[in-house]
């Protein structure tokens, strides 16, 4: 009896691997659109049935929620015995159609409904040293050639090792699968880091004591110090505790040389080291290398920089820090001239974020403004970051390592606009767009601000200019937020001249001189608050007449500051309106509406 399948054209096949196989190739996955009738796990069961002309079941196996679906995975059921490795999933998505993917089995594949042994060979127990408590069994078919067959598919744990194996009734392992992904486990341990850096979280200026000193310990300095927790991981090639994640990996790369640290036992190691130790700059990395990528995951982001990130802490003698976009080994490497770079998280995150950028949208740093536009969004990331820790010298980048005798640093309150002041100096220019960046997160917050400019990275392209950005920055919000912060990033990048129109537009200029409103619509119809944006005017007064003249409402305000201010209207009836703005130079008159109490 053969187990028959449809034929099409034009599928994608995905290969399931990851095992070693004696007998058994891997299975082909097919991957389709389901159509739209399929919507339950039992139409999906019968429209497989039709694929495969034959009856067959499905067994939830797992079901994984992701931002925009639900994915679920099926054991797949023949004649009440489970296909090893036979996987069906169906990836229910909210907005698009779902899509699905089935192993292919052979045409010529033959059944074969002889008995396996009933019990686990007792040779192959004794043998591994295993009990029944250790060990998990199971008949399933297994694919054997062309031959479907049942055979016992035995996991079981010794020490360190977690092996299937698919196994004949006369103790012959047919197939094994090493079901451990690596075999470096992890061990928790507590390092000392500054975070972000020891003048923020002093709130000091650069001055003795807080001063280099050439990596010099001090009371001042070590006060500084925050005690937090790394992981490090066992290589049993070397037989050794070392600075490796999924996502950072400490390696000695380039002079001077300075080996990463690497312990037989850490627990017997002083780990609570100061900056005067050159292993310090290697952990202060690895933890905000480490900080940073959970930071990415936890806005959604999990395929930014989904590899083990290598890192020299001690890559250069110069005052210089990079990232290396080799293709196929990307690295880091901080300079220790100066500062050690490595010391201040600032240099960590923003060397980081060129890694962001180069794996949102890979080998597209290409032009000036592009280029600008890589260090801008790095200064952003690493501001973000700090902010997070301290609002200290808020808009200071590279607090530690800069902003003192070796260097300027950089500070984002930049009010040049664009693109008249444009320097062509990729780091000048770069504050341009870090500095909106900035002022916008300050007003819509920072998990959005950088959930925004995070997701517009994958639509970066080589040679796009800083309006560019600022276009798909505002498109990345529809995307995500449906332009919920549409009116405030507006206000912010036409201040820079950074949207069409607002080319070159101080905010003593035209067009955006004067005081203006923003969202009327929804005030008029939607029962939402009346945006009133000062435009850097000193409003002292707000008053509101009905069309005969008369005063309803009338408000002292002191908040020009702000970059707009919400007039909800709560007293107006349904009408029209005048509202004017009086500032310590003169008035301005609008027309409002209201249609709804």
């Amino acid at each position: 009896m053969k187990l028959k399948l449809a034929k099409w054209i034009s599928i994608v096949l995905v290969a399931l691997g990851g095992f070693n196989a004696n007998a058994q190739d891997y299975i082909q996955h097919a991957y389709k659109q389901l159509p739209a009738q399929v919507n339950s796990s039992t139409e999906l069961e019968l429209y497989l049935s039709q694929i495969y002309e034959k009856d067959i079941s499905l067994t939830i196996d797992t079901v994984i929620e992701s931002l925009n679906g639900q994915h679920h995975t099926f054991k797949l059921i023949y004649n009440g015995y489970e296909i090893h490795h036979g996987l069906v999933k169906w990836n229910n998505f909210k907005e698009y159609s779902s899509s699905f993917s089935y192993p292919i089995l052979p045409d010529n594949l033959e059944i074969n409904n002889t008995n396996p042994a009933p019990s686990i060979p007792q040779g192959f127990i004794k043998t591994n040293g295993l009990t029944y408590k250790h060990l998990e069994s199971d008949i399933k078919w297994f694919i054997n050639v062309n031959l479907l067959v049942k055979k016992w598919v035995i996991k079981y744990e010794t020490g360190s090792d977690l092996k299937e194996i698919v196994l004949e009734s006369a103790g012959e392992i047919l197939q094994e699968t090493d079901m451990i992904l690596h075999d470096k486990p992890d061990t928790l341990v507590y390092v000392n880091i500054f975070n972000p850096d020891p003048l923020t979280s002093a709130q000091q200026e650069y001055a003795s004591p807080y001063i280099d000193d050439l990596d010099q310990n001090n009371t001042a300095l070590s006060q500084e110090l925050q005690l937090d927790s790394i992981r490090l991981r066992w290589n049993s090639d070397e037989g050794l505790w070392k600075l490796e994640s999924d996502f950072a990996i400490a390696l000695d790369i380039d002079s001077p040389r300075v080996a990463p640290p690497a312990f037989l036992a850490p627990n017997s190691v002083n780990l609570e080291m100061n900056r005067s130790n050159k292993h310090f700059e290697f952990y202060n990395t690895f933890y905000h290398i480490n900080t940073s990528q959970r930071r990415l995951r936890a806005l959604g982001f999990e395929n930014l920089v989904d590899y083990p990130l290598a890192f020299d802490a001690h890559g250069s003698t110069a005052d210089q820090s990079s990232f290396v976009p080799s293709g196929a080994f990307p690295y880091l490497k901080f300079g220790d001239g100066g500062v050690d770079d490595a010391e201040d998280a600032d240099v960590i995150t923003h060397e980081y974020g060129h890694a962001i950028s180069f794996s949102a949208a890979p080998n597209t740093n290409l032009g000036s403004e592009r280029a600008a536009l890589d260090e801008g969004f790095c200064d952003y990331f690493a501001i973000s970051y700090s902010r997070a820790r301290s609002d200290y010298n808020g808009n200071n980048v590279f607090d530690w390592d800069g902003h003192n005798e070796f260097w300027d640093g950089r500070t984002l309150t930049s009010i040049r606009t664009y693109p008249t002041d444009l320097e062509r100096n990729i780091y000048d220019d770069g504050i341009l767009w870090a500095s909106a960046v900035a002022e916008i997160s300050d007003y819509i917050g920072r998990d959005a601000a950088d959930q925004i400019m995070l997701n517009s990275l994958y639509s970066w392209y080589p040679y796009m200019l800083l309006s560019d950005a600022a276009r798909l920055f505002m498109q990345s919000d529809t995307l995500l937020n449906d332009a919920q912060n549409a009116e405030i990033a507006s206000v912010v990048f036409c201040n820079r001249g950074l949207l069409s129109g607002c080319e070159d537009t101080l905010r003593s200029s035209l067009p955006l001189n004067d005081p203006y409103l923003g969202n009327t619509f929804d005030f008029a119809f939607n029962k939402q608050a009346l945006f009133i944006f000062p435009n850097s005017k000193n409003i002292e007064r707000i008053e509101v007449f009905d069309i005969t003249g008369k005063l309803l409402y009338e408000e002292q305000w002191t908040e020009s500051e702000q970059l707009f201010y919400a007039f909800e209207g709560n007293d107006l009836k349904q009408g029209a309106f005048v509202l004017r703005l009086v500032t310590d130079e003169e008035s301005y008159s609008f027309k409002i509406i209201r249609l709804w109490n």
